[in-house]
């Protein structure tokens, strides 16, 4: 973890870490209204089933007296256009998030990017020609991208972690006992699939690196020698090279998706149980 780290805080600049920063804040509200989002209509449903709940809790009983509401149909009508009007700002700042969280991991990759190409035309002549220049594409268009979703996948972890924490202190003021039972059950599951899931994932990855790196060695060959390719018929070896290379570069895609779903789906799964 503190090697993952180091390596996050080695690509971002002063200026990265401030957006950052406030993306992290921006990303606890919207949690926030997540959260109250998600709590405020079992009241609303309270409320319009059973009118006298009004009078018999004294937190509503004290906001219709404060507001001197008329009677308990206006009650209703003004909180029910409150939620209108609050679930419209929660949708709105959701938008908002979700630009500010783009701006910031699709920059970040143009940067990289130009980042990275500008340190290869700078190279030494002689350091180029030993490097495999499929790789350095891939460098540059494949792996930035995937860094670049990773910082935006930390984003939204932290977002759901919030909205997790939030609703887990709210379920504490209701039944402590039970809530902490169940987080202990939950936690201790969720090691247990990350001991099963990661070294899976990582070998995975690995493989996807490889045959992705051998599908731009293979396109580059192709383009390279298009010429000598035409009159040699060497062409057919190199595109059934190129299928066979794609099939398992899409079986590590898809096993490597399936892997990363697996433990939200379980764990949801047993919650809603």
């Amino acid at each position: 973890m503190k090697h993952f780290y180091l390596q996050i805080k080695l690509i971002l600049n002063r200026e990265d870490e401030r957006f950052l920063t406030k993306l992290f804040f921006l990303a606890l509200l919207v949690s926030l209204v997540e959260t109250v989002g998600i709590a405020a209509i079992m009241p609303f449903i309270s409320i319009a089933t059973d009118l006298s709940v009004i009078d018999n809790n004294i937190y509503y009983n004290y906001i219709f007296n404060f507001f001197n509401f008329s009677n308990k149909i206006n009650f209703i009508v003004s909180f029910g256009v409150l939620l209108v009007f609050f679930y419209i700002f929660r949708s709105l700042l959701n938008v908002y998030f979700v630009y500010k969280n783009s701006e910031f991991y699709h920059g970040k990759y143009y940067k990289t990017a130009v980042r990275l190409f500008d340190i290869y035309m700078n190279m030494k002549y002689e350091d180029f020609m030993t490097k495999n220049t499929s790789f350095l594409t891939k460098s540059i268009i494949t792996e930035t991208q995937i860094l670049s979703n990773i910082l935006h996948s930390l984003l939204m972890i932290f977002s759901e972690i919030m909205v997790f924490l939030f609703i887990f202190i709210i379920f504490l003021f209701v039944d402590y006992k039970v809530t902490l039972i169940l987080i202990l059950f939950l936690i201790l599951l969720s090691l247990i699939m990350f001991k099963l899931v990661s070294k899976t994932i990582k070998q995975k990855g690995s493989e996807r690196a490889i045959f992705q790196a051998k599908f731009y060695e293979i396109i580059s060959k192709g383009f390279n020698n298009y010429k000598i390719l035409k009159i040699d018929s060497d062409k057919d070896n190199l595109v059934s090279e190129f299928d066979d290379t794609g099939k398992k570069y899409s079986r590590s895609m898809v096993v490597d998706s399936v892997l990363n779903s697996l433990p939200r789906s379980i764990l949801e799964a047993i919650s809603f149980s």
